[in-house]
């Protein structure tokens, strides 16, 4: 427990009389600890190089509780001159031009206990609340941390008015000018240390020599894990320049250690926004003169270190123009310049009866600074009217109704102005007649196909519809050699167009394809066999040929020989594989639907082995034309039909091969 003692012999035993007592004096500040506003740009009692941001005010209250800072012992018995004390301490400044800021701080000794007595004042008590000393503190900023490696140099010429009462006055003006270095990291660390010269009046106190002396102090902040929490340490003395004791006082002293008190005092200190609190406590390190034995403060105060030189509401590091105040108009406020044109028109917003909106400059009302978009009122925007300062409609692009040929096509969208557009669903729009749509030489009043060229090639040229197959044998004429002969379908050169002779495999009906042969495959299998290819390639000659056949099924069929579940997946597998090849040969897959029925249609007797063999087949059935159904009453939609012969290749073959 560190206190400041005093080994006094009283008056009585030292011979020393009351009046030698009397003439001691109360004029003088025993507390130590003065903290400074703007905490946060200072650290508890030690200032730093940093100053506030020009026109930045700050403000603040400052709490502090010490105990026994001075106590006298005489005969082995304690008496406390001060023994406790809370004191207020509201500061209040500005910073200037930033490198300048000027506070004053106003002690308020709210409570405090102790006795007079042995200074010479029997009887009397310290009373409260009593005021402090003022104090006014200039801060100078002299080298700035960004310019110096994080080095600051300052200066701190502080002067105290004397408007305290016993034990809180020096009685005098006091002033303490001190040299400012401090150094700050990057992270936030920061550590200050201040060295002055305390110009105060001359007094006795009791045994002690009050005059100038040297005050010194270290301060650092260090960031911790909590962000916006630093930890706060201040370590502060006094060095007198001679020594303070006054010999012809009695043996006893006020203060042990000549002089030099040493006090010790840290905490934590949160910011949040501007506002900065400071909670923390110390603790005197020796018995010197107003070290006491332990210290608490509290601190809360307002200060925004953000620089805002213009006043404008921005801070200077996100203010573009942190000279010019933003003139705050709900246009680009927040770069911090002035913008005196904000439509950028040309016309200035004092003059701009719409002053975001640019003024369109078309000639017309250009100077109020508003744009106009419909020049002539006729609903219609300038920007799609073609006639902006004549009105007009919709339909003719906002410009007046005309149109010289009535046909419905304004003139200004009518290539053909003074001849009426034929309307026939060609090319209507161009506002031209056009009397040979597809320009194939016959007019659309006699073609009967006017938006398709007739093709001119000396078959049928005078109806006006191209003949894309003269012969009608499903060769289109560009492919065919006898364009104007149609082929005979019968497997022999199907492909050339023209007619040959033999005998034809295969025949069309209202209902059917019927073939001569069969369909032959591999045993067991749905793998067509080769002596099969020319059938079909005929079957797709007659499809090829007959395209109002939209739609043909492909039956298979089987005997009653074996699992009746084995003959529906055989039969069904044949008659896609017959899909498949007819598909590859040109069909269109959509014209062909293949389906098994097993053993379910037979034609002939299972019971004997020419009736199964009949039963064994592939069937072409007509089930659209035109795409319509067709049934076997309908009419006949053939135009022809392929007649066939007896003797076809496929007689003759073995039981076992037709069946497979």
């Amino acid at each position: 427990m560190n206190r400041f003692y005093v080994g006094m012999v009283v008056a009585a035993l030292t011979g020393v009389s009351g009046n030698a007592l009397a003439q001691s004096s109360t004029r003088v500040q025993v507390d130590r600890f003065e903290p400074l506003g703007a905490q946060g740009s200072t650290i508890l009692n030690v200032a730093t190089s940093d100053v506030m941001p020009h026109g930045n005010p700050h403000f603040g209250l400052f709490a502090h509780y010490m105990d026994d800072a001075l106590v006298l012992r005489a005969d082995g018995e304690e008496t406390s001159i001060l023994g406790s004390s809370l004191k207020t301490e509201f500061s209040a400044g500005i910073g200037l031009w930033n490198w300048l800021d000027i506070s004053v701080t106003l002690p308020l000794v709210a409570w405090q206990d102790g006795e007079l007595g042995p200074l010479g004042a029997p009887g009397e008590s310290l009373e409260s609340p009593v005021l402090g000393d003022v104090r006014v503190v200039p801060r100078i900023q002299l080298v700035n941390h960004e310019n110096w490696g994080g080095f600051g140099f300052g200066v701190v010429p502080m002067v105290s008015v004397p408007t305290g009462t016993a034990l809180n006055t020096e009685g005098d003006l006091r002033f303490e000018p001190r040299a400012v270095l401090d150094w700050r990291h990057d992270s936030g660390f920061q550590i200050a240390t201040n060295i002055g010269y305390s110009f105060r009046g001359q007094e006795d106190v009791y045994n002690l020599y009050k005059d100038d002396v040297v005050r010194w102090s270290v301060g650092t902040r260090a960031p911790i894990v909590v962000e916006d929490l630093n930890v706060v340490a201040s370590f502060f003395g006094d060095v007198p320049l001679d020594d303070d004791i006054n010999v012809e006082r009695p043996p006893g002293r006020l203060d042990e250690r000549s002089g030099n008190p040493l006090e010790l005092a840290g905490g934590l200190e949160y910011g949040v926004s501007d506002w900065v609190m400071t909670l923390g406590g110390g603790a005197g390190l020796n018995a010197g003169f107003g070290a006491p034995d332990f210290r608490v403060f509290l601190g809360i105060g307002y200060t925004p270190l953000v620089a805002d030189i213009d006043g404008d509401g921005i801070i200077d590091s996100k203010d573009s123009c942190p000279n010019e105040p933003e003139d705050v108009d709900g246009y680009q406020d927040t770069d911090g310049c002035p913008d005196l044109d904000n439509d950028g028109d040309g016309i200035n917003d004092a003059d701009d009866q719409c002053p975001n909106e640019p003024e369109d400059l078309d000639g017309f009302e250009d100077e109020n600074g508003c744009p106009d978009p419909d020049n002539d009122g006729d609903s219609i925007a300038d920007v799609h009217d073609l006639c902006p300062m004549e009105a007009g409609v919709m339909e003719n692009q906002g410009c007046p109704i005309v149109d010289k040929d009535g046909d419905g096509i304004l003139d200004a969208d009518d290539k053909c102005p003074e001849e009426a557009e034929d309307k026939d669903g060609f090319e209507d729009e161009d506002g031209c007649p056009d009397p040979d749509n597809d320009a194939d030489g016959i007019p659309d009043a006699e073609d009967k196909c006017p938006d398709e060229a007739e093709d001119m090639d000396g078959f049928m040229d005078d109806d006006g519809c191209p003949d894309l197959d003269n012969d009608a044998d499903g060769i289109p004429d560009t492919e065919d050699k006898c364009p104007n002969d149609a082929e005979t379908i019968n497997g022999v050169d199907d492909e050339d167009g023209c007619p040959d002779k033999g005998a034809s495999k295969v025949k069309i009906t209202t209902t059917k394809i019927e073939i001569l042969d069969r369909v032959y495959f591999d045993t067991g299998k749905a793998t067509i066999k080769n002596r099969s290819y020319n059938l079909l390639n005929q079957v797709a000659s007659i499809l090829k040929a007959n395209p109002q056949v939209t739609k043909i099924q492909i039956e298979g069929h089987t005997d009653n020989v074996g699992n009746d579940d084995a003959n529906q997946k055989l039969s069904q597998e044949r008659a896609d594989s017959v899909k498949v090849y007819l598909s590859a040969q040109g069909i269109e897959e959509g014209r062909l639907e293949a389906i098994g029925y097993g053993e379910a249609k037979p034609i002939a007797d299972n019971a004997n082995a020419a009736g199964r063999d009949q039963n064994r087949r592939v069937e072409f059935t007509i089930a659209e034309v035109n795409g319509k159904p067709v049934s076997g009453d309908g009419p006949v939609v053939i135009e022809k039909e392929e007649v066939i012969e007896e003797g076809a290749e496929g007689e003759g073959a073995s039981e076992e091969e037709k069946s497979e």
